[in-house]
């Protein structure tokens, strides 16, 4: 895994937290609001229709994450993380400017803009008049007065609509996950997240979070799935009592599967352990798949 797509794939475990959004757009519109000036004054009509508008826009953009387990497969998650951002730091700066202009209309300078990003608070800027009554704007388009605030309502709604529906797709694709062409790199690009990110007890503990436990077949369970010293051991059951053993091709194969199926692993220096066992014999078979046994 490149740096590229790792930084990538940090963004998105950081995005999973549902929080980056409200911060990326908190730190541009500080940035915006301590650096950047207005001499423009907005009514709160068209204020409202362009709040509305941004709403919109950032809503919309959420489809790219409809793309994340694709991207992070094929190695263009980089990609979707650094569009994420860009979108949220274009919405904090186009509300901190938007803002600057209600309070120069409404207050007579720029040093009310914050409350524009401030839930409740919000709603001063957004109702005060003007604080000049006597200069009206010369536009007659929709873009000021009743057809704006409408319209700003409509386009309001409908970014709301569009990121619930963004969130859908995106649980969507989720649900489709085990049906995936992309399922196998996926999984190897995880694990090489973890890795890359905590080390190889992680990447291995990453695998035995995707096991479940249960029935295999007629007579085999898989009991547990555990890390210990850069060891996972799958412990399975035999429910069969009359099984007392393994024949050494049947052993070769499960072993030879093993190198292949966490190749990965084994390459970073992981050990993968099928433990055989049951009740009425005790021990079956302990088949370790390594670096020496792969070799």
């Amino acid at each position: 895994m490149n740096s590229l797509n790792f930084l990538g794939m940090l963004y998105v475990d950081f995005a999973a937290l549902g929080f980056h959004a409200i911060l990326l757009l908190v730190i541009s519109a500080i940035v915006t609001g301590l650096v950047k000036s207005t001499p423009h004054k907005m009514p709160r009509s068209t204020y409202f229709l362009n709040t509305s508008l941004v709403t919109f826009a950032g809503g919309v953009s959420q489809f790219i994450w409809v793309m994340w387990f694709d991207a992070i497969a094929n190695d263009y998650v980089f990609l979707i993380a650094v569009i994420d951002i860009t979108v949220w730091i274009a919405v904090g700066y186009a509300l901190t400017m938007l803002a600057k202009a209600r309070s120069n209309d409404a207050f007579g300078n720029s040093r009310y803009a914050a409350l524009g990003l401030i839930p409740i608070a919000n709603f001063v800027i957004l109702l005060k008049p003007s604080l000049d009554t006597t200069v009206r704007p010369v536009t007659t388009n929709a873009t000021f007065g009743a057809p704006a605030v409408i319209i700003g309502f409509i386009v309001l709604g409908l970014g709301r609509a569009a990121g619930l529906e963004a969130e859908k797709a995106v649980e969507r694709q989720v649900a489709s996950l085990p049906q995936s062409e992309n399922l196998q790199s996926l999984r190897d690009h995880y694990y090489q997240f973890h890795v890359r990110k905590d080390g190889l007890a992680a990447g291995l503990e990453y695998l035995a979070s995707l096991e479940t436990l249960g029935r295999i077949d007629e007579i085999t369970d898989l009991a547990s799935v555990s890390v210990k010293d850069d060891v996972l051991t799958y412990d399975f059951l035999i429910t069969d009592s009359s099984v007392t053993g393994f024949n050494n091709d049947w052993v070769r194969e499960v072993q030879a599967g093993n190198c292949i199926t966490f190749a990965m692993a084994i390459k970073d220096g992981g050990t993968v352990r099928f433990a055989y066992k049951s009740q009425q014999n005790g021990e079956l078979e302990d088949i370790l798949s390594d670096l020496a046994t792969c070799s």
